[in-house]
């Protein structure tokens, strides 16, 4: 198994959230906050997950805030394993594959481009990096 890293700059608290999407056919994504572009002091997440809904729609989930960790910790991952539901085993895969745009119960093969979550600083702009295992 492979893994990819990627970063992403995500905007300042109340700004237009930065998407996410797979680089590959990914079976699980991590996504943490990078400290450098901020001299280590870490800004926290507030990430929500994307749901496919068939037909290129996706639809928000809840909000899930990482909270700014103190003394320059890094701040927890947020894992991405596949939606509730899918075949077994259940944290695979995270995909919206499927004919005519459909789910395929509700997960399927991530393709290039599935748009995964949205994100955003809980402080300052800030930097994530985002792990796929393909």
């Amino acid at each position: 198994m492979g893994q990819v890293v990627t970063q992403y700059n995500v905007p300042a608290v109340g700004g237009t959230p930065t998407i996410v999407r797979c680089t590959r056919v990914s079976s699980r994504m991590k996504i943490e906050e990078d400290g450098a572009p901020n001299a280590g002091a870490f800004q926290g997440l507030v990430i929500q997950e994307l749901t496919p809904q068939g037909f290129g729609r996706n639809a928000v989930g809840p909000t899930v805030t990482i909270a700014k960790p103190t003394a320059g910790e890094p701040g927890e991952p947020y894992w991405i394993n596949g939606y509730t539901g899918d075949h077994p085993p259940n944290t695979v895969p995270i995909g919206n594959g499927g004919s005519g745009g459909q789910p395929v119960g509700p997960g399927g093969p991530a393709t290039l481009g599935t748009a995964k979550a949205q994100v955003t600083s809980a402080g300052l702009a800030t930097v994530i990096n985002v792990t796929e295992w393909y």
